[in-house]
């Protein structure tokens, strides 16, 4: 089940934490995500995936939103990542967990 949480606090954690708290949410939202449409998701991979190959979270970034627009919501895809990689890869993690609480209402 997706979990609401405010877009501003996710920023504001992430600049706090150095970037730790990305890592734990994006773990915590694919894994939400997934079990939405029933899928299984294995943090330890995900994050083994960030850490060692470049260019993953990109990936991962475009696949979710993917998934997020096959639960109903707007498919943000390539502006998802149209923005991480020209303006900041901050916006990334904002815009797919503002889709999420779309969602939840």
């Amino acid at each position: 089940m997706l979990k609401r949480r405010s877009g501003c606090m996710v920023l504001l954690l992430m600049v706090l934490t150095l970037g730790i708290y990305y890592i734990y949410w994006l773990v915590k939202f694919d894994s939400e995500v997934k079990g939405a449409l029933g899928e299984k998701s294995s943090g330890c991979v995900q994050i083994l995936l960030i850490l060692f190959v470049p260019f993953y979270v990109l990936y991962w970034e475009y696949q979710t939103a993917k998934r997020l627009a096959k639960l109903g919501g707007t498919d943000n895809a390539m502006m998802v990542i149209l923005m991480s990689i020209f303006l900041t890869p901050i916006a990334a993690p904002i815009i797919l967990q503002a889709e999420a609480n779309k969602l939840v209402r």
